[in-house]
């Protein structure tokens, strides 16, 4: 079993590692703890998956693999959560809480990342108004030497009379 599990770790297959941990944890309660003090809440209640450190213990020999292994699984966690749904079956319905918690983080930080990239956009479309050093073309138009402008600058959109376009 300990060949497995360790197996899984090198093959980066998270949900399988998660369902053994939940296996695992049902016949260990006494690891089922924050710090010293045994975790009081139901398994389809908690956000966190208590005791996956001591799981990992089983297993791994050195501080270094163990905490390797607990930051890459949680980061895998943390960004893929509605992978743990499908492949993490056992995993996903004895700890709901855990992966509902991390969509829900999930979606605020990309809710957080797209406004900061509007906002950044936003403020590169402001100025189209050519600077004295850009040469335009004899054969460009009006339009065209604008389009480019827009283009170079990274705007988003450009918007002249009925003509619109997005970038």
């Amino acid at each position: 079993m300990k060949m497995h599990q360790r197996e899984l770790l090198e093959a980066r297959n998270y949900c399988e590692l998660y369902n053994c941990y939940a296996l695992w944890i049902t016949d260990n309660r006494q690891f089922f703890t924050t710090g010293s003090h045994a975790v009081r809440k139901a398994d389809n209640q908690v956000k966190k998956p208590y005791g996956f450190r001591s799981y990992l213990k089983t297993f791994l020999k050195t501080e270094y693999e163990i905490h390797s292994a607990e930051q890459h699984a949680s980061e895998y966690l943390t960004d893929h959560p509605d992978e743990f749904i499908e492949k993490a079956d056992i995993f996903a319905r004895q700890f709901p809480n855990i992966i509902k918690n991390r969509q829900e983080n999930l979606n605020q930080k990309k809710t957080k990342t797209n406004a900061t990239l509007n906002e950044h956009f936003e403020q590169l479309s402001v100025d189209l108004v050519p600077r004295s050093d850009e040469t335009v073309t004899v054969t460009e138009t009006e339009t065209e030497r604008l389009l480019a402008m827009a283009q170079r600058h990274g705007a988003k959109m450009f918007k002249k009379g009925d003509l619109e376009i997005h970038f």
